[in-house]
């Protein structure tokens, strides 16, 4: 997926590339730019500017087929004299914290020291991004208790998640991230009665980062961490180090918002052409119902589109699996709801329905945020939802239902 996908081809990956760039050639200084303007080199932006060019230029399955062929027959001209230009960055990615991008980040530095072209940048940072997020899964599952293998590897294994960790994107970091902190709160269950300061130690601190991950990258994610709450507590330790890993990340998301509503939305967040959430903040306020309300048609209304999207959309969002694969997804993950009902576990009946609410949790303060952030205040449905919004936590369903049949101890 990481050679096939032409560039800019995958969702957003235009404006992820210049906020990843921006963060590579000015460091952590980037949050605060303010003109919205990124310096880049003049055979960078002409590249660029040529492959987001084509993205309208066919639609279908045959976008794949001809972007290589109009881009190499392009008349690519001489490049600029300027060794640098401005490119302007009026994107939603531009409220986006550098967190999320450390592999691209990582890999367009090394690049960019070697005045490297486009093409080399672009398929540099998937790359990166891939064996990344690939390692954090591989440990993830080393990890893991032995009900949760199947779960995770079948959600690593969807196409869409694939996709996503082969493009330049925090998605795939977003889901590796989350897998991570889920394998170790459920591993802190496991060994609740363990008394090996080591393992509580490590546990914790890998807890801490990977809740921070989550924070700085999108902290509606954070509502996985309910589960730490269904932990049975022995002492005053243990709800220590609860607080010692979510203080850092609530901290984090606090300071970040506040930025974001005080400088950033106001610089980035307007020009990027998000719209103004103050009517629809007053609307929660003063009628929750009506929002509520909203939340609930809208799911109903587009369960099954955004399903489909969930497992798997191959490169662009008008390219959706032909809905018999779709169907045989479904059919794959209920398989594996059903095989876990054979594996019996230490999960009792109330930490399985916590995983549960954590999914329909999280499904609906996705929801709720795009309501804030994106939709349209008039209209009776929520506009801007990807089915990938929800693959983070689905290891938390898949894991939960499996293993609800089996509380036999």
């Amino acid at each position: 997926m990481v050679f096939v996908t032409p560039p800019v081809r995958s969702p957003d990956e235009g404006g992820h590339f210049i906020r990843a760039y921006e963060f590579a050639t000015q460091g952590i200084s980037a949050i605060w730019n303010a003109d919205l303007s990124v310096p880049v080199r003049a055979d960078i932006a002409r590249d660029y500017t040529r492959w987001s060019d084509l993205v309208p230029a066919h639609s279908g399955k045959t976008r794949e087929k001809y972007a290589w062929k109009d881009f190499l027959n392009k008349d690519m001209g001489a490049a600029a004299k300027e060794p640098d230009i401005s490119v302007p960055l009026a994107h939603p990615q531009a409220i986006m914290f550098p967190v999320g991008y450390f592999p691209q980040v990582t890999a367009m530095v090394i690049a960019n020291g070697f005045d490297a072209p486009f093409l080399v940048l672009l398929y540099g940072a998937r790359l990166f991004n891939f064996f990344i997020c690939l390692a954090i899964t591989a440990f993830a599952l080393r990890l893991a208790p032995h009900f949760a293998k199947v779960p995770l590897i079948a959600v690593n294994l969807l196409p869409m998640t694939v996709f996503l960790r082969s493009q330049i994107s925090t998605d795939g970091l977003l889901i590796a991230a989350t897998g991570f902190v889920l394998v170790v709160l459920l591993q802190l269950y496991e060994k609740r009665k363990n008394n090996n300061w080591r393992e509580f130690f490590l546990l914790h601190a890998g807890l801490i980062v990977g809740m921070l991950i989550i924070a700085a990258t999108k902290s509606t994610y954070l509502i996985i961490f309910a589960f730490w709450l269904v932990i049975p507590k022995r002492n005053f330790k243990d709800w220590l180090a609860g607080a010692a890993v979510m203080l850092p990340a609530v901290i984090l998301t606090l300071v970040w918002g506040n930025f974001l509503g005080q400088h950033d939305y106001a610089i980035h967040g307007g020009q990027a052409g998000l719209l103004d959430p103050t009517e629809k903040i007053a609307l929660l306020q003063h009628n929750p119902l009506e929002v509520v309300t909203r939340i609930f048609y809208s799911l109903w209304r587009n369960i099954f589109k955004w399903s489909g999207q969930m497992i798997g959309i191959f490169g662009w969002m008008d390219i959706e699996l032909f809905v018999g694969w779709c169907f045989a997804g479904v059919i794959w993950l209920a398989s594996l709801v059903w095989v876990e009902k054979s594996r019996a576990s230490n999960l009792s009946t109330m930490p399985c329905y916590t995983l549960v609410a954590v999914f329909a949790a999280q499904v609906f303060f996705v929801l709720l945020t795009i309501f804030i952030i994106w939709a349209d205040p008039a209209s009776s449905t929520i506009g801007g939802i990807q089915g990938r919004y929800f693959l983070p936590l689905l290891p938390c369903l898949l894991i939960g239902l499996g293993q609800i049949p089996s509380r036999k101890k």
